[in-house]
């Protein structure tokens, strides 16, 4: 066979496999399970802030105990903080209280986000 046909041949057959292999054949159920409405619940009281590494992370943290916030996980390398707002507590005002703390860049309300299959 012709090299350059070859060369042209092998990068598209590679290219063909590995999209044969990332689509799914399987099905699966689009109504979400009570696992993932237990998620998706959880999220809506949980809060993803950054901060000024600059300024450090302590005063936030002080901050969340104050306000009687769960910290949920620590981002260090990416310097920001998930927490879980208590129940009773509007998230609005939540996320407008801690937009005040000093060094704090951002304050966003998580979110679960679910991929679906394309319908046919």
């Amino acid at each position: 066979m012709n090299k350059r046909f070859l060369q042209f041949l092998l990068p598209l057959c590679i290219s063909g496999l590995f999209l044969t292999n990332c689509s799914s054949t399987s099905m699966r159920s689009k109504t979400p399970t009570s696992k993932q409405n237990e998620q998706a619940a959880n999220a809506s009281r949980n809060l993803i802030m950054y901060y000024d590494p600059a300024v450090g992370k302590e005063k936030l943290l002080e901050t969340i105990e104050a306000y009687g916030a769960k910290l949920l996980f620590d981002y260090e390398n990416l310097h920001g903080v998930a927490i879980q707002i208590p129940k009773g507590k509007s998230i609005e005002k939540a996320i407008a209280y801690f937009k005040k703390v000093k060094g704090v860049v951002s304050v966003s309300q998580d979110e679960v986000m679910q991929v679906t299959e394309p319908q046919s």
